[in-house]
């Protein structure tokens, strides 16, 4: 059974594997010197990229970057959207969900694991405070069990999960 927690930062998200049966806890690297995985997409005119990926490419020509899907989870202005490069079948839920899907499926791959027990992840502690941001954390639940390989989610605030 393998545990997956996620810090889903708005600037870099971190990935932590824990065996319950050898009690054991890891931060995963993914072939980078740090754990640390820039929250960032781009799209390229053929498919997204992720992470470090998706940083190298920004600014080129013809490719699209997302920044701040998590934070903009919940946002229904179109406008507002758009200004932020948003649009068409790029959400930031869209976004968001491929963001995850990718990390989950590195995970298994890296733990030669098939399924996740358990996801938990980390959301800004203000969607636990304000009556408006709260349905992110039910945004971003339903987005991770739309990922086939995982079982359950548990969504916590970033300060509980520290």
């Amino acid at each position: 059974m393998l545990n997956i927690g996620i810090d889903f930062g708005s600037t870099y998200t971190s990935v932590s594997v824990y065996r319950r049966e050898t009690k054991q806890l890891e931060a995963l690297s993914f072939n980078q010197d740090s754990p640390y995985i820039p929250s960032v997409a781009a799209f390229n005119g053929k498919k997204l990229e992720f992470g470090r990926s998706a940083k190298l490419h920004a600014g080129k020509k013809g490719v699209q970057v997302y920044k701040a899907f998590k934070m903009l989870l919940t946002e229904t202005d179109e406008e507002r959207l758009r200004l932020r490069g948003y649009g068409g079948e790029y959400t930031p839920a869209r976004i968001a969900r491929e963001f995850l899907e990718d990390l989950i499926h590195r995970a298994l791959a890296r733990t030669g694991e098939e399924r996740v027990s358990c996801l938990v992840i980390g959301a800004p502690e203000i969607w636990f405070q304000e009556v408006k941001t709260i349905v992110g954390r039910s945004v971003l639940r339903d987005l991770c069990l739309e990922i086939p390989e995982i079982d359950s989610v548990q969504v916590v605030s970033e300060p509980a999960a520290a």
